[in-house]
């Protein structure tokens, strides 16, 4: 999309001759004169007022304009997957809540860096995602991650690099600066755990807390009001590893009738960083973060191809590969 940039239009203060600044100029019983018109002081602040909300309105159209051209769009054709309503209530569930598709606005910093764009999830029934960051104002491809609990793509267009091959903790920590695991990701938009994991890590549910272990890591849940998360700490081996806050929930419609509270606002740390600070991470660095707003939420809905991490999409071989350590091979 091309915007074309105007000169600014001369306020009804400059058009006048006018002195002082200010939108309302003193009153005053000489007549002012615009272009093919004559007004006197009440009409000449009638348009002034007319002008602001014009140009405001201007203002909106073209932000809304900017906003529906980079709002992403599925990269293919959609199907819809029947839901079981029974699953998917409460914190603890009996199934995954997959497939679906989530839309929003994410920020994020990884080494210093500060990145923000819209973004698109897709997320299959087999546990494949796809995440597409597009850049905010231009809404071309910045940045396109697909990944299974085996492997992962991550194809950086901006710097022209990717990266292929396994998903294992050290490439995770290597490219995002976080380890966040394929269960972890889900559990981050739908702020769901499998009861049959929760029990099978020694759960324990009471007084909204909510605590289970998983090998070397253990979760934490501070639970709100409706039994889901406001907060959530995973450490391993008693060294904290990140820290999610969910500040805000919103109802989203089901097609089997059920509606679903899923997370609308949510913040996840790095576990460098300083308790309600933003230092702490390495080098005097900012720690890793991710903000993530979303704005809906479909589910039962799936690309009809899944999202595969196992070879480049055109066009990007040419790129750089980003030859990691992981790829040879870690937890």
């Amino acid at each position: 999309m091309q915007i074309r940039q105007f000169p600014p239009a001369a306020t009804p203060n400059r058009a006048a001759g006018l002195s002082g600044g200010g939108l309302h100029p003193p009153l005053s019983r000489r007549p002012i004169y615009y272009g093919p018109i004559t007004c006197g002081p009440l009409t000449h602040r009638l348009f002034n007022g007319l002008a602001a909300r014009q140009i405001s309105l201007a203002l909106a159209g073209l932000a809304f304009l900017i906003t529906s051209c980079a709002a992403p769009q599925p990269s293919g054709p959609l199907r819809r997957v029947p839901f079981q309503p029974a699953s998917f209530t409460g914190f603890l569930v009996s199934s995954p809540l997959l497939p679906f598709q989530a839309r929003g606005a994410a920020q994020f910093i990884v080494r210093g860096k500060k990145e923000s764009g819209e973004m698109l999830l897709s997320a299959s029934r087999t546990g494949s995602y796809r995440i597409e960051l597009l850049a905010r104002f231009t809404g071309s491809l910045a940045l396109d991650v697909r990944f299974d609990r085996q492997r992962m793509m991550v194809v950086n267009h901006a710097t022209e690099s990717y990266y292929l091959g396994r998903n294992t903790a050290r490439a995770r920590r290597e490219l995002f600066s976080m380890d966040l695991t394929v269960e972890d990701f889900l559990i981050l938009f739908t702020a769901r755990v499998l009861a049959d994991r929760f029990r099978s890590g020694g759960g324990i549910l009471e007084g909204g807390r909510a605590t289970y272990s998983e090998g070397k890591a253990r979760h934490t849940f501070l639970l709100d009001g409706n039994g889901l998360p406001r907060e959530w700490i995973k450490e391993v081996e008693g060294v904290r590893v990140f820290r999610a806050v969910f500040r805000a929930y919103m109802e989203v419609p089901n097609p089997q009738g059920v509606s679903l509270r899923v997370p609308r606002k949510v913040r996840l740390i790095d576990g460098a960083a300083k308790e309600g600070g933003s230092n702490g991470g390495s080098g005097g660095l900012p720690p890793a973060s991710l903000v993530l707003g979303i704005r809906s939420f479909t589910p039962g809905v799936e690309l009809a191809v899944p999202p595969s991490p196992e070879e480049l999409p055109p066009g990007v071989a040419d790129y750089s590969p980003n030859l990691l350590p992981a790829a040879q091979g870690d937890g």
